[in-house]
C-alpha cells in the first residue's frame, strides 16, 4: 500500500534556449564547474588543493590551472547572460510504495504561465537514475529523464500535441521517503532544431511523521 506525506517543496529552474553563439559544451562546462566547486566563485583558489594535502595539486601546471579558471568565469558569465529563473515554495506530497516515490505539487500560475497545472516527478528506488515528469492540467507534458539516454516524449500545443526529445546530463537523485534533493541538468529539443537547457533543483522537506493511506 502507497503512503503519502505531507512535504515542503522547493523548485529552483533555471533555463534558456541553446543559441550558435553560446555552444551547449560551453554552458555546461560552466554548470559542471558549478556543480564541482558547490557554487563557489571560479578562481585559482578553488583548485589550489585538489590533492587535498594543502599543497599544489601535483603534476598540474599552474598555467593550465589559470586557463581553466578563466575559461569557467566567462562560461559563467555567459550563464548569468542567457538564463531565466523562477523559485517555487509550495506545499505537495512525498508518496512512497511499490519500490516506487513520486512528489506531486502544484504549479504556481503567476510564476509559470502554466495556469492550472500539477507537476509529478517519480522514480524507481532501484532506477534513481530515471526520472520521469509529468505535468497535468492545463498545460499536459510528459518527459522521460536519463543520463545519456535520448528520450522522445509528449508536450501538448495547439492545435496538435508535440513530440520532444530529453537528454539528461546530470541526474543526482538524493530523494528518499524521508525526503531530499534532486538536481537535475537536461536539454529539449523540439521542432525546427530548437533546443532549451534546463537546470531543475528539487527540494523535498517532510512536514509531519504522520502518514495518510493513499
Amino acid at each position: 500500500m502507497a503512503v503519502t506525506k505531507k512535504a515542503g517543496i522547493r523548485v529552483v529552474s533555471r533555463f534558456h534556449p541553446i543559441e550558435e553563439d553560446a555552444p551547449e559544451a560551453f554552458l555546461y562546462f560552466a554548470e559542471m564547474m558549478d556543480v564541482m566547486t558547490g557554487g563557489e566563485p571560479a578562481g585559482a583558489e578553488v583548485f589550489s588543493d585538489i590533492g587535498g594535502d594543502g599543497g599544489e595539486p601535483e603534476g598540474v601546471d599552474p598555467r593550465v590551472r589559470r586557463a581553466a579558471c578563466e575559461m569557467v568565469d566567462a562560461a559563467r558569465g555567459a550563464l548569468e547572460d542567457v538564463d531565466d529563473k523562477y523559485e517555487i515554495y509550495t506545499e505537495g506530497e512525498l508518496i512512497c510504495g511499490g519500490g516506487r516515490l513520486e512528489v506531486r505539487y502544484r504549479e504556481p500560475d503567476e510564476l509559470t504561465g502554466m495556469g492550472d497545472t500539477v507537476t509529478s516527478i517519480s522514480f524507481e528506488e532501484e532506477r534513481r537514475g530515471i526520472v520521469t515528469v509529468t505535468r497535468g492540467g492545463d498545460v499536459y507534458s510528459a518527459l522521460v529523464l536519463e543520463r545519456g539516454v535520448r528520450h522522445s516524449c509528449a508536450y501538448s500545443t495547439e492545435p496538435l500535441p508535440l513530440v520532444v526529445y530529453t537528454t539528461a546530463r546530470r541526474i543526482d537523485n538524493g530523494i528518499t521517503e524521508n525526503g531530499g534533493t534532486l538536481d537535475m541538468i537536461y536539454t529539449v529539443e523540439a521542432r525546427a532544431g530548437e533546443a532549451q537547457y534546463n537546470r531543475v533543483t528539487l527540494t523535498v522537506t517532510v512536514c509531519e511523521e504522520e502518514i495518510c493511506p493513499k
